[in-house]
């Protein structure tokens, strides 16, 4: 694999092409907006490309029968969030750099900027607009931000955001109140189409998206060594039981797939199992931060287990 000179980029946009309509990731690394590298096979015919942007890696193009792709496996990272284009859909095994990567069903929702009136919040909530950068949108309480809106990414006349309430503040409008007032921000921008992405397990995050105007115009898959959830309850426990199953048969190549291991085992209610997973992590060698593990949505249900905050004292100590 070769890297592609700025300059160049253009010449792979082709490949690209069922990419470039869902992500304004690739769009924005192409056009020079967001900083990004790409990879590809030839740098005079290139028939596979592979984009580091900054939202995740995109692969393009296609295989071609009898070609060997051994050195694209080996320099995706093991760590990769994936985004294959449809041609690589049918040749898993061809692109992965390893086995213990799963499938993640995605959603790409979408909607045109309004110019409806600001919504109206009672106390103590308080709307604020651009607090935390162009055409984001925020609701304070008592001085705390406890929902935003903020676009992910701006690409000429085209706008994706992402959305976050805290946990105690939800069921309470404030997500979409924060997204309809993004929405008349882009709309004064000269923003056309603003676009959201969530994984497809995330009923909560589509129900605020329908609620705040949006409709689903895409399904897409992503490929990851992690869980394909974003909340407390988007997936059955015996899915979380199968995919604790697929970490742990991995923690031999990788010790950091003893992390996600854990996470499944929560999310399923295996309290012990993922204790044990989260005891193998720390006894390793891997150095990640212990607030990786305490702010895990999926973890918190650990919290007051004391092997779990030993677990954290571990790996602080590190």
């Amino acid at each position: 694999m070769h890297e592609l000179k700025r300059e160049h980029f253009s010449r792979v946009e082709p490949l690209f092409h069922d990419l470039i309509a869902l992500h304004g990731s690739v769009s924005a690394t192409l056009s020079g907006a967001a900083e990004g590298h790409i990879l590809v096979d030839d740098l005079s015919a290139p028939s596979v490309a592979l984009l580091d942007g900054p939202e995740g890696f995109y692969l393009g193009g296609g295989p071609i029968a009898g070609r060997d792709y051994f050195a694209l496996r080996q320099i995706i990272p093991p760590w990769a969030y994936l985004y294959p284009s449809k041609e690589w859909l049918a040749a898993r095994e061809w692109a992965m750099p390893h086995p213990h990567m799963q499938r993640h069903d995605r959603v790409y929702l979408a909607t045109r900027p309004s110019d409806k009136p600001m919504p109206a919040l009672s106390a103590p909530f308080e709307l604020v607009l651009e607090q935390d950068g162009p055409l984001s949108s925020a609701v304070l309480c008592d001085g705390e931000t406890v929902a935003h809106c903020r676009p992910d990414m701006i690409v000429d006349d085209r706008m994706e955001i992402g959305v976050w309430t805290r946990p105690d503040m939800r069921r309470r409008g404030l997500a979409s109140a924060v997204v309809r007032a993004s929405r008349g921000l882009a709309a004064a921008a000269g923003i056309r189409s603003v676009g959201w992405h969530c994984h497809a397990s995330n009923a909560g995050s589509i129900a605020v998206a329908r609620r705040a105007g949006f409709e689903p115009a895409a399904t897409y898959v992503a490929w990851s060594a992690s869980l394909p959830a974003e909340n407390a309850g988007d997936l059955q426990p015996d899915r979380c039981r199968s995919l604790a199953q697929a970490f742990e048969a991995g923690r031999q190549d990788f010790d950091w797939l003893d992390f996600h291991a854990a996470v499944a085992w929560s999310e399923a209610g295996e309290t012990e199992r993922a204790l044990v997973a989260l005891e193998r992590l720390v006894e390793g060698p891997w150095m990640g931060r212990s607030d990786w593990l305490e702010g895990h949505w999926a973890l918190q249900r650990l919290r007051h287990e004391p092997r779990f905050q030993r677990a954290l004292e571990i790996q602080a100590g590190k």
